[in-house]
C-alpha cells in the first residue's frame, strides 16, 4: 500500500509502509548498538533529571550556600512513607534536602530496593527560582 500523501518530503511517509519499517528498524538498530557499547563500556545511564520536591520544608534553604553542582546527594527509597510509598529521600551530608518528585519516584524507589547502582548529583541551583526550582539533580544508574 502506497501512501499518496503531499509530505513527499519524508522519505519514510513517501514510500510507505515497507519503507516506515525499514527506517524505524535501521533506528531501533542504532539505539540497540549504541546501548550495547554503553554496557561494554560500563558507562553510566541517565535515568532522570529532577528538581528536588519540599525543599523549602527540610534543610535544603539551610544548606544552600553551602550546595555546589556537582555535589553528590544520597537517595534513600522510604517504603514506610505514610504520604507517598514510592518516596525517595534525597539528602546531603546527612541532611534530608527533599524529595524525588512523585511523578518520577517510582522507578528510582524499585531500582533501590531492589539494590542497584544509583547515583545522583546536583546539576543545577538557582537560588532566586520558587523552592520547588532551586535545586536540580540527576539520576544515573551504573551499567
Amino acid at each position: 500500500m502506497q501512501i499518496h500523501a503531499p509530505l513527499s518530503g519524508c522519505p519514510a511517509l513517501a514510500t510507505g509502509r515497507r519503507g516506515f519499517l525499514v527506517s524505524t528498524a535501521a533506528a531501533l538498530t542504532v539505539l540497540f548498538r549504541n546501548r550495547r557499547r554503553q554496557l561494554e563500556l560500563g558507562g553510566t545511564r541517565l535515568l532522570d533529571r529532577v528538581h528536588v520536591a519540599g525543599f523549602q520544608y527540610h534543610a535544603g534553604p539551610g544548606c544552600l550556600g553551602r550546595l555546589s553542582p556537582g555535589d553528590f546527594v544520597v537517595l534513600q527509597a522510604e517504603p514506610g512513607n505514610p504520604h507517598d510509598r514510592h518516596a525517595v529521600r534525597v539528602c546531603w551530608n546527612g541532611r534530608l534536602l527533599g524529595y524525588v518528585p512523585r511523578s518520577g519516584n517510582r522507578a528510582v524507589s524499585r531500582l533501590l530496593r531492589q539494590g542497584a547502582r544509583i547515583e545522583a548529583a546536583i546539576v543545577r541551583i538557582k537560588a532566586s527560582r520558587p523552592p520547588w526550582e532551586k535545586l536540580q539533580i540527576e539520576i544515573t544508574t551504573k551499567s
